[in-house]
């Protein structure tokens, strides 16, 4: 490809258009299993550290349904529970309900990804071997695409849900045709771990632990590859301009085992890239503008300019560590899980007022320490109505908790019968 020809390929991928809406769903954005499965190699690698080892929760709740908010639609999220099973549940109600699907055709411990096309009227499961629809209105399970391919990681959907790019491990991505049921095309690229969606819908970002490819979904060419690493994980997040991207990874120093925080700014358009380090830092999550970054450990909370690295506000923590962190839709509401300080026995999720800095809530769960789990991945809804936590609780068991943002109730506790964490689809 002509140094031209790419020039006008991202001129077009990032010309300023009118706002389209959402098109990429909380669950695309939080990541997939393979970037969590490798945090803690990555993070020894990152800090030349030992791996990290945190207590994480087991739960047994009772549960207590949520009133809805006025004006929002409630929806329905859904969890891979097992092999053979995905539970729909009623984020109104938290009544389940449990749809069989096709087992998985490989003998594997880990679970499968679950995408929400964007209308979110379908659900698609991706396992190794093929993607299988969900209707979200009545659970029935569509014919299987079969891709003829071992080891599926994770997958974004783009035209109106008419088109899948799917992850392939260890390379390569594959366009798939979702009405045709046809794979148009395989994209070459270093073995990717997360696909994003651009606003625009015009590029996909694919992530590595190392770099980040720019494709243009319009010629399913890779436009641009740059090392923005040495670890590129979890969150990551593209601005509203479609260009700039911000990765974050988390490590330990070597001197003194202290937590930190590595933000990576991307543009591209240009290639370039910069690192800021957030010390004392255990988790991050970005605003839903992009306009500040949200890093949290060590008692606080703290809002940094993700273009400077410098802190603009800091606000005090229950939670002595942190494991989990993410930030409301609005932009009002920071959610953070984690060990509170002067107890040993309990896990917290606490609300945060990012305007007022006020701790609004706390939801407490009981936990049993589990050493190898090193984050809890905490989603939210697109409403920004359900808070959910996955939780591993063993080597081979997790639990998925939806926790109502306006009351704190616990809506639904779901056994996941794999090793979490694993993003959960939300659907209308």
């Amino acid at each position: 490809m002509t140094e031209t020809r790419l020039a006008q390929l991202l001129d077009e991928a990032t010309r300023m258009e009118p706002p389209m809406g959402p098109v990429v769903t909380t669950a695309m954005r939080a990541g997939d299993r393979l970037r969590w499965r490798r945090r803690v190699v990555a993070t020894a690698a990152i800090a030349t550290a030992t791996a990290l080892a945190v207590s994480v929760p087991a739960l047994a709740f009772r549960t207590t349904p949520a009133a809805p908010a006025a004006g929002q639609r409630t929806g329905t999220a859904f969890v891979e529970t097992s092999q053979h099973t995905v539970a729909a549940i009623n984020l109104a109600t938290g009544r389940q309900r449990t749809i069989r699907v096709p087992t998985i055709g490989l003998t594997v411990i880990y679970g499968s990804t679950l995408v929400a096309s964007p209308d979110g009227h379908t659900v698609w499961l991706m396992n190794w071997t093929k993607i299988t629809p969900v209707n979200a209105r009545t659970d029935r399970v569509g014919a299987a695409i079969p891709l003829h391919v071992v080891g599926v990681d994770t997958a974004v959907i783009t035209d109106g849900g008419t088109r899948a790019y799917v992850a392939l491990s260890p390379r390569d991505i594959l366009v798939v045709d979702l009405t045709t049921r046809k794979v148009l095309t395989r994209i070459k690229i270093v073995q990717c771990s997360n696909l994003v969606l651009s606003p625009n819908g015009k590029l996909i970002y694919a992530l590595d632990d190392e770099g980040v490819g720019i494709i243009s979904t319009a010629t399913n060419t890779v436009l641009r590859t740059a090392r923005v690493g040495p670890l590129v994980l979890s969150p990551f997040s593209v601005a509203p301009d479609s260009t700039t991207a911000y990765a974050f990874a988390e490590g330990f120093s070597p001197k003194n085992g202290s937590p930190f925080t590595m933000e990576f700014r991307f543009n591209a358009v240009t290639g370039t890239s910069k690192a800021f380090t957030i010390r004392n830092t255990e988790a991050a999550a970005m605003a839903p503008d992009d306009s500040l970054a949200y890093v949290a450990g060590q008692r606080a909370l703290y809002a940094i300019n993700p273009a400077t690295g410098r802190t603009v506000r800091r606000w005090a923590l229950p939670e002595r560590s942190v494991s989990g962190l993410a930030v409301s839709p609005n932009g009002s509401t920071a959610y953070v899980f984690g060990q509170p300080r002067g107890r040993s026995v309990l896990g917290v999720l606490a609300m945060v007022n990012l305007h007022t800095g006020h701790v609004e809530r706390l939801v407490h769960f009981p936990y049993r320490p589990y050493p190898f789990a090193s984050t809890v991945l905490l989603q939210l809804s697109p409403d920004g109505r359900t808070v959910y936590a996955e939780l591993q609780k063993s080597e081979d068991v997790s639990d998925s908790v939806a926790v109502a943002a306006n009351s704190g109730r616990v809506v639904a506790s779901t056994t996941v019968h794999f090793p979490g964490p694993y993003p959960v689809a939300f659907a209308k």
